[in-house]
């Protein structure tokens, strides 16, 4: 079967929420990563995160087919029109 990994997956209101369910629906062995809640906790912001992330799917699971990744920054900004 193949592996798929999800990043960002810990949020029900992410787009990797809508993503998990159809490919295991298509067969795939969906794993998921985020900070914490899902499948591997991993922090993708430092150098050796990413590198790390993928050893440990491939070293549980014995391949890694699909990579989709849905993590990102929150970062709270200034909507334009509120800028004088």
């Amino acid at each position: 079967m193949s592996v798929a990994l999800i990043t960002g997956a810990a949020r029900a209101d992410s787009i990797a929420a809508g993503i998990v369910p159809r490919l295991a629906a298509d067969g795939w062995d969906v794993v998921t990563s985020d900070l914490d809640g899902c499948d591997y906790a991993c922090d993708l912001s430092t150098p050796e995160g990413p590198g790390e992330l993928v050893r440990r799917v491939i070293a549980d699971r014995g391949r890694l087919d699909a990579l989709v990744l849905c993590h990102a920054h929150d970062v709270e900004s200034t909507p334009a029109p509120a800028i004088p």
